[in-house]
C-alpha cells in the first residue's frame, strides 16, 4: 500500500491543482498503448481504361509491406467468380511510381464501367510485418465508348444469362481482326453476365489482328513485333523479329505450345501462312516448325513430287491454329485449307493427318498414307478452326464446312452450316471417332474464323465469328444446356474471330 501511495500521490497532485484550477485534464496516451496506425484508402483516380482504377493506400510502408491482394464484388445475381489477384512486395519494388512516402497506389482492373449502372466494391487486403488490414471502398467509374460501333455494349441479347446452368468459367477473350475501327478493341474482355470487364488501350491493340493469355497477360503482335499487355493496364515491347527466318508478318492465332507461345508465321517467303515459331515470354525462339519443309519432305520419302501440292508464294496451307498434345509428344496444326495435321514435336516427323479425303492432299499416296480412318457417323474437319485438347485428351474444334480456296482442282466438300465437334484418335488403330458435337437447333453457317473451346470437362464457349454480319457467341454446361446466347449486331465478320475462355480470379503477380 506505500509502495502504491507513493506511484499515485503525484498524479493525485496535479489532478487536484487542476481542477481546483478549473482546467481540462488530459492524460497522455503512450504510442505503444495507442498501437500502429493502420493502412487506410485515400482515394482512388482513373486508370488507362474506364476498367482500371489506381487506388491508393496510406499508413503503408514498402519495408514492411508483404502484398496488398484485391477483389471485385460482381453484379447482384451474378453467377461469376469475383476478378482478384494479388501484388507481391517485389511488384511494388519493380514499380517506384506506385509508391509514396507512406503510400502504395494499387492498379485494380476488372472494374464495370459506369454503363454497367454499377458501383464497384472492391476489397483489399493488406499484409505487412505489423498484421493484416481488410479494407473496403467503393469505385465509380466512367463510361467505355466502344470502338465497335457498340456492338459490345448495346449488343442484341439472343438468351441472357441462365444462372441454373453451371458453367466452368466466368470470363474469355474476344479477339478481334486488324482491319479499321474494329481493331481497335483487340482484346475485349467479357464476363458470362454479357458485360465488358477488359479492354487493350494502345497503338498494339488497334493495329493486330494476333493476340493470346499467357502467364496472365496478353501478348499481341503487330507486323513483326511481339508485344505484351499486363492487366494493369502497362504495355511492353518484347522482341521485334524482323529479319528472322525471312518472317514479315504474325496472323491469326497466339496459342499455347510445350513451354511457351506459338506464333503463327506469315513467312518465310516461299511458306506464306505454314511456319510457327514457339517462343518464351521473353520473346526467345525456342523452336521452328516450316510446313512447307516438313510436308515436302514426307511427299518426297514417299515418291510424290512435292510441287504438285505444296507452293512458293501461294496460300496453300493457310494454318490458322495450333496446340502441344501432351500424351503423344505433338505439335497438331490446323490447315485451314487442307486438314488437321500431327508432328513429333522433336524429329517434326509427320504422325498423322485428319481431313475431307475429297480434297487434293488425299490424292497423294505418301500423305495419304498417315490419314486416320473416319469411324462410321464421324464427319471430317472442313476448313477448321481453333484446335485444342480436350482434359480427357480428345481433339476439340470449330467444324466450319468451307472447302479449300486454294485448290481449285480439288475444293473438297461444302457444307451450308457450322459446328463444333470433338473427336477421340486412336492412333494404334489408326482411327478418328466423333464423341461430341453441337449442332445448333438453327443451323448456323460461320465459313470462317470461328472457335470452340471446352472448359471443366462439361462447359464449352462457341464463336460462330461469321454468322452474316453479327457474329454470335454461346456458352453451354452439361448436356449442351445453353448458359447464354449473345450476338452483336454490326460488328463485322470474324470481329470476334475468336474467343477464348481465360481466368481472371485468384491471380498472383510475384514481380
Amino acid at each position: 500500500m506505500r509502495s502504491m501511495r507513493r506511484l499515485f500521490s503525484p498524479l493525485v497532485g496535479i489532478m487536484a491543482l487542476a481542477l481546483a484550477l478549473g482546467a481540462a485534464v488530459i492524460v497522455p496516451i503512450t504510442a505503444a498503448q495507442a498501437g500502429p496506425v493502420l493502412p487506410a484508402v485515400q482515394g482512388s483516380q482513373a486508370g488507362p481504361t474506364p476498367f482500371i482504377a489506381e487506388v491508393t493506400i496510406g499508413n503503408v510502408s514498402l519495408a514492411n509491406l508483404t502484398s496488398i491482394s484485391f477483389s471485385i464484388q460482381p453484379l447482384i445475381g451474378s453467377t461469376t467468380t469475383p476478378i482478384s489477384a494479388t501484388y507481391a512486395k517485389a511488384y511494388f519494388t519493380n514499380r517506384p511510381a506506385l509508391v509514396g512516402n507512406g503510400t502504395i497506389t494499387v492498379p485494380v482492373f476488372g472494374l464495370y464501367a459506369s454503363d454497367a449502372h454499377h458501383t464497384n466494391q472492391v476489397t483489399l487486403v493488406v499484409v505487412t510485418s505489423l498484421g493484416t488490414t481488410t479494407l473496403s471502398t467503393t469505385v465509380t467509374t466512367t463510361p467505355w465508348a466502344d470502338p465497335v460501333g457498340g456492338a459490345y455494349t448495346t449488343g442484341m441479347t439472343v438468351k441472357s444469362r441462365n444462372a441454373a446452368v453451371h458453367l466452368g468459367y466466368s470470363y474469355f477473350m474476344l479477339k478481334s481482326l486488324s482491319n479499321g475501327t474494329y481493331g481497335a478493341a483487340n482484346p475485349v474482355v467479357m464476363d458470362t453476365d454479357g458485360q465488358v470487364r477488359w479492354v487493350a488501350d494502345s497503338g498494339v491493340g488497334g493495329g493486330t489482328s494476333v493476340s493470346g493469355f499467357f502467364n496472365q497477360s496478353f501478348y499481341m503482335t503487330l507486323g513483326t513485333t511481339l508485344f505484351r499487355m499486363n492487366l494493369d493496364g502497362t504495355t511492353a515491347q518484347i522482341r521485334n523479329y524482323s529479319g528472322v527466318d525471312q518472317t514479315f508478318n504474325f496472323w491469326h492465332n497466339l496459342d499455347p505450345g510445350k513451354t511457351g507461345m506459338l506464333l503463327n508465321a506469315d513467312g518465310p517467303s516461299n511458306s506464306v501462312e505454314s511456319t510457327f515459331f514457339e517462343v518464351d515470354a521473353s520473346g526467345v525462339i525456342l523452336k521452328t516448325f516450316d510446313f512447307y519443309q516438313i510436308i515436302s519432305a514426307a511427299m518426297t520419302a514417299g515418291g510424290d513430287d512435292p510441287n504438285q501440292f505444296v507452293s512458293q508464294g501461294g496460300d496453300w496451307f493457310h494454318s490458322n491454329a495450333a496446340t502441344y498434345w501432351p500424351a503423344q509428344n505433338e505439335l497438331v496444326v490446323s490447315s485451314r485449307e487442307n486438314f488437321i495435321i500431327g508432328i513429333n514435336y522433336d524429329t517434326q516427323k509427320i504422325d498423322w493427318i485428319v481431313g475431307d479425303p475429297s480434297k487434293q492432299w488425299y490424292q497423294f499416296k505418301s500423305l495419304r498414307h498417315f490419314a486416320l480412318k473416319l469411324a462410321p457417323g464421324t464427319m471430317p474437319p472442313i476448313g477448321q478452326h481453333a484446335v485444342s485438347f480436350t482434359p480427357s485428351g480428345q481433339l476439340l474444334y470449330f467444324n466450319d464446312g468451307q472447302g479449300s480456296y486454294n485448290h481449285p482442282s480439288n475444293q473438297g466438300v461444302t457444307r451450308p452450316y457450322s459446328f463444333p465437334q470433338m473427336l477421340q484418335l486412336d492412333l494404334v488403330k489408326r482411327t478418328a471417332t466423333q464423341t461430341w458435337a453441337y449442332y445448333n437447333s438453327q443451323p448456323i453457317w460461320s465459313n470462317i474464323c470461328s472457335s470452340a473451346y471446352q472448359v471443366a470437362g462439361n462447359s464449352y464457349l462457341i464463336d460462330y465469328a461469321a454468322e452474316g454480319n453479327s457474329p454470335e457467341i454461346i456458352g453451354l454446361g452439361a448436356n449442351n444446356a445453353v448458359a447464354f446466347d449473345y450476338q452483336f449486331p454490326n460488328a463485322g465478320t470474324c470481329n470476334p474471330w475468336n474467343a477464348l475462355p481465360i481466368t481472371l480470379n485468384s491471380l498472383s503477380f510475384s514481380q
